[in-house]
């Protein structure tokens, strides 16, 4: 059965895996102390079986939970609670205390900020002051070579896995808000701009022509009784319909022009540099294109396209698109499959 826990993308994975790194590498630094401390070997044993047993534990109470994201952020209270349990036994001996305070802040910082850290932190306090008056309050702080040298793995690779955890939550948030960007930019149905993008290129081409006087002209295109393809062939047959004329406008605009979405089965073409009598022979070109090349139930597609050139008295986005969609009617008042500017 899926549960959130299985998808490889989510970050609450790689904490799961983490904990029982740091706990298995933490649990060795934690063992030379007590043992260093005089600590009998079944206290040592206890303290390995606690320590490698809870992360499976813990797996476990995620996935059962209604709430994982929840019970994992419990999870490493309890966590941090079951470390500080352990420090304690082991007399607060310097290196472990510290190591386990430092990255184990550290981690719960990455995972819910200063609230989380909070709740760790007392709930280390708490266990500590319980393994403390079990253990007959024993008070040895010094590290012994061993001892430091047993947290090496721990002070070494715990680390790095974080950095590895944070780096892979930061670049799934990163690669997120590229699609984000992308899905303002691409119409995805039909792979052309969105009215977004699209306008903005026609107002980068108003700025060019206020600046150098550079021609432009845009075209309108609106595909003719797409209510009744809709209606006859179905939503399904018409959404094919859209993208096969997406295609044959990329098709023939070449890298001159943008193309983009402008709403339901409108289109709208910029073209740079093109005065209206070169964009008239493109939108027949194109028109005719469409014609040849798109059909629904044997029945080729037409299209209507309106036209109008950027200049005096057309400098402005508004005037300028509402002339092309008012020469995109005029077409649709003459017949349709035409071309007017």
């Amino acid at each position: 059965m899926y549960h959130p826990l299985h998808h490889p993308d989510n970050p609450l994975v790689r904490f799961v895996y983490l904990r029982t790194f740091g706990f298995v590498t933490g649990s060795l630094g934690v063992a030379a102390a007590l043992l260093d401390h005089g600590a009998p070997m079944a206290l040592v044993a206890a303290m390995f079986a606690s320590c490698w047993a809870w992360p499976w534990i813990a797996r476990r109470r995620v996935l059962v939970a209604p709430r994982p994201l929840r019970r994992e952020q419990q999870n490493l209270v309890l966590d941090t609670g079951l470390a500080g349990f352990w420090v304690a036994q082991a007399g607060f001996d310097l290196v472990p205390t510290a190591m386990f305070i430092a990255l184990m802040g550290m981690d719960r910082m990455v995972e819910g900020g200063w609230k989380l850290v909070g709740r760790a932190m007392a709930s280390m306090a708490a266990m500590a002051v319980l393994g403390w008056s079990l253990a007959g309050f024993p008070f040895t702080p010094h590290s012994s070579l061993a001892t430091i040298a047993w947290c090496l793995p721990f002070l070494v690779l715990y680390p790095l896995g974080l950095g590895w955890v944070a780096w892979l939550i930061s670049e799934r948030q990163r690669q997120r808000k590229r699609e984000l960007e992308q899905d303002s930019l691409v119409d995805f149905q039909t792979g052309l701009a969105t009215r977004r993008r699209w306008e903005d290129e026609v107002a980068r081409q108003i700025r060019r022509f206020h600046s150098y006087a550079t021609p432009a002209t845009v075209m309108m295109l609106d595909i003719d009784h797409f209510k009744q393809i809709n209606d006859a062939a179905g939503h399904v047959a018409g959404d094919e319909v859209l993208a096969e004329v997406a295609r044959c406008i990329s098709a023939h605009l070449g890298p001159a022009g943008m193309a983009g979405r402008y709403g339901g089965d409108e289109f709208g073409i910029v073209l740079p540099g093109t005065g209206l009598a070169l964009a008239r022979e493109m939108a027949e070109r194109l028109r005719r294109a469409v014609t040849d090349a798109v059909s629904v139930q044997g029945r080729p597609v037409g299209m209507s396209i309106g036209l109008a050139e950027l200049g005096p008295g057309l400098d402005t986005a508004k005037a300028w698109t509402a002339a092309a969609d008012a020469a995109l009617y005029r077409a649709k008042l003459d017949g349709r499959g035409c071309v007017r500017d």
